[in-house]
């Protein structure tokens, strides 16, 4: 087994999975991730077969993390005053009824109502799971847990997508949805084996706690290029992303993309979580956040479908990134708000990645898809350029902070 060396210690992925309560945490979002993966895949197809829409394809497949953004900037601080066990339970229940009622005959309208109740419901989860973690875990052992929970999110995207597109060829699409609300409950249950862990704040839930909250994060020294980061240039790539349907009319042809991105990123999270250094992952993630979108611009070329899925295979190990700067945002964040912390980055990132798919969608339907594919590469390579004195700086005060 090869060693992660983060900081000053050597942590193994063996002995993670030995600290008590995280298996239980990596297996229910797994089991989310599977089900929200196949239901996003059901969707955007439905849609774009009844409308002929790349724009309304794309909002019902992302527009709906535009709903993780209400979830931050209202109720993200009952993930710090309240146990982590009960609210990931819950959430996961509302999540499989959700799901469950895509299985119905529903109009586009309502489908995407029920879509965008899922992603507010499935932000408070996100805030929960990434703020049981940090009390699960050191810091220094945070970018290995975080990396294995991303490697479940890869392994799980590629089966999703991949199991999807089979249910939908043999024309069982409601099958899709039917089966992603059983992995809810299967999460919901899960959650019942996590360790009892104590509310990270004496303060009760409410709006003006998490506004408070958001407040003191944005106030931090590097918060904000590091948030802008997570946001902004994946959020433009994402919608790179959320034009595969549009551009590749083959049947089963997006779900060979969505997994060829989905393998991508597992490559990259296992590389930066588990191979590199503390200093090799500083240094790295620069390296990684222009690999994201650099590929993405040969789409304007309409390549065909398999050198397309190498492109996007190698552009979304840039996701990896991500990785880096959630550590460095983890050691920014005051203990008694954490949770909101890590919950509003979370929920904040999936807002941006479904404004940036309603943004890619709309140009989609002004030009073709792989021109659109381009310009929104382009415009994330411009983005990430903008950011790297801000982003350079606080991996700086992370690294001394590491070696002190």
């Amino acid at each position: 087994m090869v060693d992660a060396t983060i900081g000053g210690s050597r942590v193994r992925y063996r002995e993670l999975f030995a600290t008590p309560g995280f298996l239980v945490l990596w297996s229910s979002a797994a089991a989310l991730n599977l089900a929200t993966t196949m239901t996003s895949l059901g969707l955007g197809v439905l849609v774009h077969r009844s409308t002929g829409s790349a724009f309304l394809s794309a909002a019902v497949m992302f527009g709906p993390y535009l709903a993780h953004a209400v979830g931050g900037l209202t109720t993200m601080s009952v993930v710090d005053a309240w146990r982590p066990r009960p609210v990931l339970g819950w959430t996961s229940l509302l999540l499989a009824g959700l799901v469950l009622a895509q299985a119905g005959q529903v109009p586009v309208g309502m489908r995407i109502v029920l879509t965008f109740a899922a992603g507010y419901v499935l932000s408070i989860s996100m805030g929960a799971r990434y703020g049981a973690l940090s009390d699960l875990v050191d810091h220094g052992e945070y970018a290995l847990g975080r990396s294995a929970i991303n490697i479940a999110v890869g392994v799980t995207q590629m089966v999703g997508y991949s199991l999807g597109a089979v249910l939908m060829a043999g024309g069982t699409t409601q099958g899709v949805f039917v089966l992603a609300s059983g992995l809810c409950v299967i999460a919901s249950v899960s959650t019942l084996w996590l360790p009892v862990l104590s509310p990270r704040s004496a303060r009760g839930p409410g709006l003006r706690e998490t506004w408070d909250a958001n407040r003191r994060l944005l106030a931090l020294p590097g918060a904000r290029p590091l948030l802008l980061s997570l946001v902004v240039p994946n959020g433009m790539i994402v919608g790179c992303e959320a034009l595969f349907v549009a551009f590749e009319h083959t049947e089963g042809g997006p779900g060979v993309l969505f997994t060829a991105g989905a393998l991508g990123m597992l490559i990259g999270d296992v590389i930066v979580g588990r191979y590199l250094s503390l200093r090799g992952r500083l240094g790295g993630h620069h390296v990684l956040r222009f690999t994201l979108a650099l590929p993405f611009i040969a789409f304007a070329l309409e390549p065909p479908l398999w050198v397309a899925a190498v492109l996007v295979c190698v552009a979304t190990t840039g996701y990896g990134a991500s990785l880096v700067q959630q550590e460095v945002l983890n050691w920014l964040a005051p203990r008694d708000i954490t949770g909101q912390v890590l919950g509003f980055e979370s929920a904040m990132r999936m807002a941006g990645q479904g404004l940036f798919a309603l943004v890619a969608g709309a140009l989609a339907e002004m030009v073709a898809p792989s021109m659109a594919i381009m310009a929104m590469a382009m415009a994330s390579l411009a983005v990430s350029a903008s950011l790297t004195h801000g982003l350079r700086a606080a991996d700086a005060e992370y690294a001394r902070a590491s070696v002190a």
